[in-house]
């Protein structure tokens, strides 16, 4: 059996660290003798390793964000330790401010060359001079050698004691958690299950805090995590700004909307079930109500990307279901505004009400409800892994969709497949974000050897390359199997959440498989044609859940309710045989409620 190696920075964040770990029931005792001089310790009993190393040394855990930056690391960022936090800044005396957005050249002076350069050349757009320093970085304007500074700033202290202040914000900083790839790939159940513990700890105290302070709570976690200001009059989206949303909206993409909406519509309104009710002369009737769910609250995400057509799969089927009433919760950017984009879908589709809050805060609000927002029947709707684990620990208050995860696709391909159509259906996917998953399936080497080209080639040209790239470094995988037997045996075995497959004849591969979210037949039915515009939901079962769960439906918007009707004379046939089946279940109240309904027979 492996160990698990966490590599820590020494001194307080390497405390802070070991804190946090003990929360999770991480610990490690010899690591607690503040007399060792030992650099590396173990629990056997956990197998886990622990070494302490400088910051940059560390190449496998917990680091600062700067290091990630500044050194292009190519690790993978898991999880925020929410310690060590700071700001990385742009400093100088005051005058120095009016320099700042000015075309002329500005002198820099840094340890941080690297983030120096994407600040002023790719944000500012300001040629800069970057004087490497490695300390005393403050004396650098005082004595004329630059104009700014940047370095991180915590309190401030420093700066002011040298006539500097700080003059604008380059990003946030904290411990990071990292994990190099080798160790994403074999370890990943053991990652997987540390970061979420440490994320059900935070998301439950986030449920609680909305729980019990309401709005108050909404507004902080906005403020906090959003960067957006809001208060009771400016939480719910207003009229006046969808009106803006549809002028900033262009007018080509509103009738793609509309066009995708009606196909939406079409395929979800031959879902729809009715009550029925069966009778007999005897005078039995039994039936089934079907009665839509009366309140439903709709997560839309707001994060990498913008999801209007997430608005539509989310709400038509509500809409056709006869849902009451459609509240929509999408994350704000940071002026308190919503995508236009993401307003115009949700107006078109039927939404009732709109709220700018997100994150695990939103779910808490459409489960137990605030001031602003009412408490909702049903969640439906995918997020980020805060969302997710909310949703999951809310089910019991309300229901819920599903837990969602990662984006995924899995591609089967014979020797007939076109491997630039192949390529780049994996990539459309692989985009999504660092942990989707992209996998082909194919009977034909060659056809396998052509695909990994065309994906090399694509990466070049692809504006989220760096984002498919670790989506791919992380769980893209390119399998070759013996027979098209043992490929669709992989395909069952994995239940991916698309499933394309590219072959001479795919309707015949498509009767053998059993577990998959949505199946595209044909090399001219990519993925994208589903999550966009073909019809079909595009909320599908992830992670394997697709060997018992189905896409999301007008089912999901409905109750069903039994009727049972029966005449005096239908019931004396059979309340013999009632009573006795109670008995024998020693239900004797059981017995005695059919029972007494024919005593004076008995007498």
């Amino acid at each position: 059996m492996r160990y698990l190696t966490f590599a820590l920075c020494k001194g307080r964040l390497a405390k802070q660290t070991l804190e946090l770990l003990e929360k999770l029931g991480i610990t490690c005792e010899e690591m607690k003798d503040k007399a060792s001089r030992k650099l590396i310790f173990v629990n056997e009993d956990l197998m886990l390793r622990f070494f302490l190393a400088k910051g940059p040394d560390v190449p496998t855990y917990v680091v600062g964000k700067d290091i990630i930056l500044e050194e292009d690391r190519k690790v993978h960022e898991v999880l925020d330790l929410k310690f060590g936090t700071c700001n990385m800044c742009v400093c100088g005396p005051e005058s120095a401010k009016e320099l700042l957005g000015r075309r002329e050249i500005i002198r820099a002076a840094t340890k941080y060359q690297r983030i120096v350069k994407d600040y002023f050349l790719g944000r500012k757009h300001q040629t800069v001079e970057i004087i490497k320093l490695n300390g005393s970085i403050e004396l650098a304007p005082i004595v004329g050698l630059s104009e700014v500074i940047v370095d991180i700033v915590e309190t401030g202290t420093t700066l002011k004691e040298n006539g500097l202040c700080v003059l604008d914000k380059v990003c946030p900083l904290s411990a990071r958690m990292i994990v190099n790839p080798v160790s994403m790939r074999m370890e990943n159940d053991k990652i997987r299950e540390l970061i979420t513990g440490e994320y059900e700890d935070r998301v439950a105290a986030i449920l609680k805090n909305v729980k019990e302070n309401g709005d108050e709570a909404l507004f902080s976690y906005t403020s906090r995590f959003d960067h957006a200001d809001l208060t009771k009059n400016t939480i719910r989206v207003t009229n006046q700004e969808i009106e803006d949303a549809y002028r900033q909206t262009e007018a080509s993409l509103i009738q793609v909307i509309r066009k995708a909406l009606e196909n939406i519509r079409s395929y979800h309104e031959k879902q729809k079930q009715y009550s029925w009710f069966d009778s007999k002369p005897d005078g039995t009737m039994l039936g089934q109500k079907v009665t839509p769910i009366h309140r439903v609250g709709v997560y839309v995400p707001g994060g990498k990307a913008v999801y209007p057509s997430s608005v539509l799969m989310n709400v038509i089927p509500a809409r056709i279901a006869g849902v009451d009433e459609i509240i929509m919760v999408t994350p704000p950017r940071p002026d308190g505004t919503v995508s236009p984009h993401t307003l115009v879908a949700a107006k078109e589709a039927g939404v009732d009400a709109i709220y700018k809050v997100g994150g695990a805060q939103a779910i808490a609000a459409l489960a137990y409800g605030t001031e602003s927002i009412k408490k909702t029947d049903k969640i439906v709707g995918p997020g980020n892994i805060y969302v997710a684990l909310a949703k999951k620990a809310v089910y019991g208050y309300v229901s819920i969709d599903s837990v969602a995860g990662p984006s995924e696709i899995l591609v089967i391909a014979d020797e007939t497949a076109n491997p630039r159509y192949v390529a780049a259906d994996l990539l459309s996917q692989a985009e999504h974000d660092e942990l989707a998953s992209a996998i082909l399936v194919t009977t034909s080497e060659e056809l396998a050897k052509k695909v990994s080209e065309e994906v090399d080639g694509f990466l070049n040209t692809l504006s989220r390359a760096d984002i498919i790239r670790k989506s791919l470094d992380n769980y893209g995988y390119i399998l070759v199997a013996k027979t098209m037997e043992d490929a669709i045996e992989t395909a069952n075995e994995i239940a991916s959440e698309h499933l394309e497959i590219l072959t001479k004849n795919p309707f015949d591969i498509m009767t053998r498989i059993r577990n998959a979210g949505a199946i595209f037949l044909g090399e001219y039915a990519s993925e994208p044609l589903g999550d966009y515009f073909a019809g079909p939901n595009h909320i599908l079962p992830t992670n394997g859940t697709a060997r018992f769960f189905s896409p999301l439906s007008v089912d999901d918007f409905i109750k069903k309710s039994s009727i049972i009707s029966y005449s005096r004379e239908a019931l004396s046939k059979i309340h013999q045989d009632i009573e006795y089946f109670a008995e024998a279940e020693q239900l004797t109240a059981h017995a005695n409620s059919i029972r007494v309904r024919f005593e004076e027979e008995e007498s």
